[in-house]
């Protein structure tokens, strides 16, 4: 059996360096022994390689520079090249890794993609440790709003009269779904997301339309990712992972009255995008959207607690459980963790029960499992911390 030869740049590189680096570096040392000897042996020209190679004349610099270049770059190019091999190996594992967790049903969506379990990336930004700034996110509304399809009116309305009381939908609000498969480019900082005005009733009667139907998830889940119009309504919400001055991950407990994983750890703080965040230009709606929800849920507020300007979009993500479209965010804090608790004193409208500060250096998705049920999102939350920070993210996962 023959092995196919890998014919791409980085391939040939490694196959020349393999035959005939070490070839070249001992020419190159052998260059630099012999005019070290030369140069040494004559006082008058300085009597060392840095003199010869700075007042030397000129074809014994030449020559040096040539020897130090015929050592020096096959070592570099070497090096290089392992560094990229061991971070593929990890790529490797860790893809590996994360397409285990992934359901049957999502596994196609999820294919060359972050995900952990049911939360798969639909659009992270080309460099992850970078991110989109806020003002480099706009969030557009079409002026038409979604509708349920004719066929779907009648069992909506059923939903509707069916859990009026237990899902509170006489208090009817406004969502806005993501309408199109979010575009961004590698030329471009901007991402473009384009969003319809929907209801919370519509949005709960499609998820629970889709709640347990695999064809019908795995068919949302396709549609997310794939460049076109997404026709599934779901309200989009920006999560928010929180990390204070010194270091730490603020992590919360989902209180028991709450329609979504009541009494569940999140690492994340969450807002939906509102009617008020409309009347902001594109470009602002996302960051009103995120101060909102940091002073509803923390009492926290710009500039003191935290710099907008420091905010970062990492992740477009899908829920496919559900399904549902939201925003992924990485917001450091100007406080430190005790800091932060102080804001949360006295306050009878706090919007979760617990709260810890876990120090990012001793992070795990187990040590969140272990102060019990945890949201979907808590790896993948974790993943994407770990790459916007550089951290290491194989102990997340593997």
């Amino acid at each position: 059996m023959t092995l196919k030869a890998d014919r791409t740049f980085e391939g040939w590189v490694r196959h020349y360096l393999s035959r005939y680096g070490a070839t070249v570096a001992i020419v190159g040392v052998t260059i630099l022994v012999t005019l070290t000897a030369a140069i040494a042996s004559n006082p008058a020209g300085g009597g060392s390689l840095s003199a010869a190679l700075l007042f030397g004349n000129v074809g014994q610099s030449i020559l040096l520079w040539m020897g130090i270049s015929l050592v020096l770059v096959p070592v570099v190019l070497w090096y290089a090249l392992e560094r990229r091999r061991r971070a593929k190996s990890i790529d490797s594992s860790l893809s590996a890794a994360m397409l285990r967790s992934v359901p049957p049903y999502l596994r196609l969506a999820a294919k060359d993609r972050y995900a952990f379990g049911t939360i798969v990336t639909v659009r992270a930004h080309p460099n992850p440790a970078e991110g989109w700034k806020l003002k480099e996110v706009e969030f557009r509304v079409s002026e038409a709003p979604f509708e349920l399809p004719s066929g779907m009116k009648a069992a909506y309305n059923r939903f509707v009269e069916d859990n009026r009381d237990s899902l509170r939908l006489y208090n009817d609000g406004t969502n806005y779904m993501i309408a199109r498969s979010p575009t961004a480019f590698t030329d471009s900082p901007e991402l473009v997301l384009e969003a319809r005005k929907t209801q919370y009733s519509v949005c709960r009667f499609y998820q629970a339309w889709a709640a347990g139907d695999t064809q019908r998830l795995e068919a949302s889940a396709l549609e997310a990712i794939t460049p076109g119009e997404i026709s599934f309504p779901a309200s989009t919400a920006i999560h928010c992972l929180v990390v204070t001055k010194d270091d730490r991950l603020l992590v919360i407990k989902r209180p028991p009255d709450v329609g979504w994983y009541p009494n569940h750890w999140s690492p994340t703080v969450d807002e939906n995008v509102s009617e008020d965040d409309l009347r902001f230009p594109p470009d602002a709606r996302l960051g009103a959207c995120l101060a909102r929800g940091l002073l509803e849920e923390l009492s926290i507020a710009p500039p003191d607690d935290f710099e907008p300007m420091d905010a970062r979009i990492l992740s477009v993500f899908l829920e496919g459980s559900l399904p549902t479209v939201g925003l992924c965010a990485y917001v450091p804090l100007r406080l430190t963790y005790d800091e932060l608790k102080t804001k949360f004193v006295g306050r009878q409208d706090i919007e979760f029960s617990e709260e810890r500060g876990i120090p990012i250096r001793e992070l795990s998705a187990r040590s969140l499992h272990g102060f019990g049920a945890c949201v979907p999102m808590t790896e993948y939350g974790l993943m994407m911390l770990m790459l916007h920070t550089d951290r290491d993210l194989a102990r997340i996962l593997i």
